[in-house]
């Protein structure tokens, strides 16, 4: 049983050895310029002329909270864009109105606090007023 280990291990270490020493040759590297295919993409003066697809790394889909005409698109296709940049504008007249009358309310709210409640019904009719107008001005 030794003998036969001894056998199976002077084998391979034989069969190692030779393999290691194997040297592999190189084909040889030709220097010459000619040698040198030229690529279809290389133009006679020396510019590279390709073709390519430019594919996003991310995209981005959008939706509003708000369903309402675009008035304005402030970007153009291809634009970098930061976040909360303006990307477009829409059309919403009822919303201006609303911010409108809230800025209205609040500064009836700042005269009442400075001037006392004596002033408050006046103030409320003027205030009524200019809401009317804004109503009518976003209808047309």
């Amino acid at each position: 049983m030794k003998k036969i280990c001894w056998t199976m291990f002077l084998a391979l270490t034989i069969t190692i050895t030779a393999c290691a020493s194997a040297v592999t040759s190189a084909p040889p590297v030709s220097t010459e310029a000619s040698a040198v295919p030229q690529p279809d993409f290389l133009a006679s003066d020396g510019m590279v002329v390709a073709s390519a697809q430019v594919v996003p790394i991310l995209r981005s889909q959008m939706s509003f909270s708000v369903s309402a005409p675009v008035k304005e698109v402030v970007v153009k296709e291809g634009d970098l864009v930061k976040a909360g940049q303006v990307l477009l504008t829409l059309y919403a007249p009822e919303l201006e109105l609303a911010v409108t009358s809230a800025e209205l309310a609040l500064k009836a709210a700042d005269l009442e606090l400075i001037y006392g409640s004596r002033g408050w019904t006046g103030l409320r009719n003027v205030v009524s007023r200019h809401e009317q107008r804004w109503r009518k001005q976003g209808q047309n």
